[in-house]
């Protein structure tokens, strides 16, 4: 079966999926590039870090598709499972172990001037699973599945903290605050893509439409 098993083309504007998992068709991808030797690269800022993690445990969990060439590389992305699952399965798994404690895998999250990690980071077990939890995260956490004892997340942070002044918690979980925090010379460039407007300032390249300054918050 090829990768694009039960998908078809609608009118040449994409495609849509014909009962067919979103994992499957992304493992079936993933697998065939690790398989013929070449580099995969995942990686996703917040939800799709989080999508990202859960692609890279599905092949180091599911597949027999060599890791030595597999890289992840999520930011500010939030927990993906609860602690039940993560001690199954590195207990039955030695390489998803090697695989999170390693360098292909890097976990970047922002801090705040006065070092607070971002937020969405940590979302699952602030609002589901910790004692100030509410009713709505205690529904949140019936409705989830997430069990008794805590959530984590799968290798270890890297924290960046971002030429800014930023002081919020979620403020600081916006991309172009990863993007700056990841570059040695964040002061004295600033992002100048080609992107439509609605991208740049989803990725904090402008704001109103015009360039954004990193400040407080």
């Amino acid at each position: 079966a090829g990768v694009g098993e039960g998908l078809r083309a609608v009118d040449s504007l994409g495609c849509y999926s014909q009962d067919v998992p979103l994992s499957k068709i992304l493992r079936e991808a993933a697998e065939e590039v690790l398989m013929s030797g070449r580099t995969l690269h995942i990686t996703g800022h917040s939800l799709g870090g989080g999508l990202g993690t859960m692609l890279a445990l599905d092949l180091l969990l599911n597949t027999e598709a060599p890791l030595g060439r597999l890289k992840l590389w999520t930011f500010g992305a939030p927990q993906v499972a609860d602690d039940e699952f993560f001690r199954s399965a590195l207990r039955g798994t030695p390489r998803a172990v090697k695989f999170s404690l390693g360098s292909p895998h890097m976990r970047y999250v922002a801090l705040t001037t006065d070092c607070r990690p971002d937020f969405v980071a940590n979302i699952v077990s602030d609002v589901a699973v910790s004692r100030r939890a509410s009713w709505h995260g205690k529904v949140f956490r019936k409705v989830t599945g997430v069990r008794g004892g805590g959530v984590g997340h799968f290798g270890r942070a890297t924290h960046i903290a971002p030429d800014s002044e930023v002081n919020n918690t979620l403020a600081i979980h916006v991309m172009g605050n990863y993007i700056r925090g990841v570059r040695d010379d964040a002061l004295r460039l600033r992002l100048n893509s080609d992107l439509p407007n609605a991208v740049k300032e989803w990725i904090g390249e402008t704001r109103d439409g015009r360039p954004y300054q990193m400040g407080g918050a």
